[in-house]
């Protein structure tokens, strides 16, 4: 709860305005599983406790790359202030289909940008 709290303020600090409501719309767990099937079922455990955290960091990313506009992973996590993240969220942004890279590269990093609101 205490993971979940942390992530909600990160959230509401780098959302522009309007965009709070679709980040709590965004599904609380990936569409794909996060352990694989021979995996023990620790790590399934660990997956499905992990979940809520990447909940609030998919939504931490989108909110900034809708707030600041077409970024890299750098970019997003220095923005965050996050170490790393950004590179594991966005192909997940990417298959929920909020979030697609441009084409473009800067520093050696794909660019991303959010996909419109329907």
């Amino acid at each position: 709860a205490a993971v979940s709290h942390g992530w909600h303020k990160l959230v509401a600090q780098h959302l522009m305005a309007g965009a709070a409501q679709q980040a709590a719309d965004l599904p609380l767990f990936a569409p794909e599983t996060r352990a694989r099937a021979t995996d023990p079922v620790t790590s399934h455990q660990a997956a499905e406790r992990a979940a809520p955290a990447a909940s609030g960091q998919r939504a931490c990313v989108l909110a900034v790359l809708r707030q600041y506009g077409d970024l890299t992973y750098r970019e997003i996590d220095q923005r965050l202030n996050w170490h790393t993240g950004a590179q594991r969220r966005l192909p997940e942004l990417e298959r929920l289909g909020l979030a697609r890279p441009t084409g473009d590269e800067r520093d050696g990093c794909r660019v991303w940008t959010a996909m419109e609101a329907a």
